[in-house]
């Protein structure tokens, strides 16, 4: 990691307004630089996996493990291949439930305590006397921290790596996964050279090891910052703006860090869009495959339509008490149910109004089918040009009772 941070230029970490590259090396910050110590802590866990997955092979053919569990060479060899299959299931399990963890509580509390798993599963590996099940069970939590944190590391990275330099900070996790088994399996030589086959001490140096660089990213992490992108996510905006002025070492009107937390939002509203137009578009897909002819056009635009209705009150009251409009809220409960009652309304109207090319065009006669179709649908790309037109005006001068004309508008029609 040090290699790399003497390679990059220094604006490529702390981003500083100067356009001249200033190398980390002659920078007289490069002592105090908080961003270094976040992203050398989190590189090391791809040292403790490249270690694991090296260290294993050579540890079961030393002669000490041997004699330890009684093992003569093929039963070592099947207690390998199980040792692996129980730690790449541990790994699976490890991602499966440390995703939900680490979007509910942070990128840092979740590496954090897969650390801590790990070393409980390095404890169990030394300490069994003769007992393999002992021995099966420490490696699943290694496994179990490992696969945590291959799938929360290269997130964490990214999400405080700036762009310049993003790319080469999480392709270094990948060259720490190689240096990692690189010294696995010099561990494993030179215990073998150098320490007495006849005590515990050989093997159990190999698998003591694995605490090492765990425990150097768990301490350097408890004086690191949360990950700034999960902060802003979560809305906590003064968290998120203190987070990224500890890793760019810039004050907080800096404008590189409003640009930076302007992108924070434009990635938010992008992502709510998508969410948006995936909801509208599956309910549109499954109202058009199983309910349309089954129940029939009416009935939906009839559901459809009062959905939207209490839906769009929903949101007039929840902006009218929580005075949105003019000031920044906190998001809490209140706001998630408004954002529920927004996806809502988008799958509401693709139930009930994602119909009227449907009806339009079937319940004309033959004859003039085609001019009313014409004029129909030339009526609703001018519906769509003036409610498009007049919304930004309306939210801007009657807020809230935006909400309300359109909600008793779709009762009315």
């Amino acid at each position: 990691m040090l290699v790399l941070m003497l390679v990059l230029p220094y604006d490529a970490l702390v981003c500083p307004d100067s356009n001249t590259y200033q190398y980390r090396f002659l920078d007289a910050r490069f002592s105090t630089g908080d961003s270094s110590l976040l992203l050398s802590s989190l590189q090391v866990e791809a040292l403790f996996f490249g270690y694991d997955l090296a260290f294993v092979s050579g540890t079961f053919a030393l002669p000490s493990f041997l004699r330890r569990f009684d093992l003569d060479t093929l039963s070592a060899s099947h207690l390998q291949s199980n040792c692996l299959a129980t730690f790449q299931a541990g790994a699976f399990f490890g991602v499966i439930i440390l995703y939900w963890f680490n979007q509910k509580y942070g990128r840092r509390i979740g590496l954090i305590l897969a650390g801590i798993i790990f070393d409980i599963g390095v404890i169990l590996q030394m300490t069994p006397k003769k007992s393999i099940p002992a021995f099966y069970v420490g490696r699943i939590l290694a496994g179990f921290g490992v696969g945590a944190g291959t799938y929360i590391t290269p997130q964490y990275i990214a999400e405080v790596s700036p762009a310049s330099a993003r790319g080469g900070f999480v392709g270094f996790f990948e060259i720490g996964i190689r240096a990692g088994s690189m010294t696995g399996f010099w561990i494993n030589y030179g215990v073998n050279e150098h320490i007495s086959p006849i005590t515990d001490t050989q093997w159990l140096t190999t698998i003591a090891m694995q605490f090492v660089p765990v425990t150097l990213m768990v301490l350097g992490l408890l004086v690191c910052c949360e990950s700034p992108r999960w902060l802003y996510m979560k809305g906590r905006r003064s968290e998120t703006t203190k987070a990224l002025t500890w890793i760019r070492q810039l004050p907080a009107l800096h404008p590189y860090l409003v640009h930076e937390l302007d992108d924070y939002e434009r990635y938010v509203k992008l992502l709510s869009g998508g969410v948006y137009s995936i909801i509208k578009g599956c309910i549109n897909i499954f109202t058009m495959i199983f309910l349309i002819d089954r129940f029939g056009r009416r009935p939906l635009n009839l559901i459809g339509s009062c959905i939207i209705a209490f839906s769009m009150f929903h949101i007039a009251g929840y902006t009218a008490l929580s005075g949105s409009f003019h000031r920044a809220v906190t998001p809490n409960s209140a706001s998630k149910s408004a954002l529920a009652f927004f996806y809502l309304y988008g799958a509401s109207w693709s139930l009930g109004w994602g119909l009227v090319f449907i009806v339009c065009s079937e319940i004309y006669p033959n004859r003039i089918r085609a001019f009313c179709l014409a004029w129909s649908t030339c009526f609703h790309w001018i519906g769509e040009f003036y409610t498009s037109y007049a919304v930004a005006p309306m939210l801007r001068e009657i807020t809230y009772g935006t909400f309300i004309f359109f909600g008793v508008r779709i009762m009315t029609e």
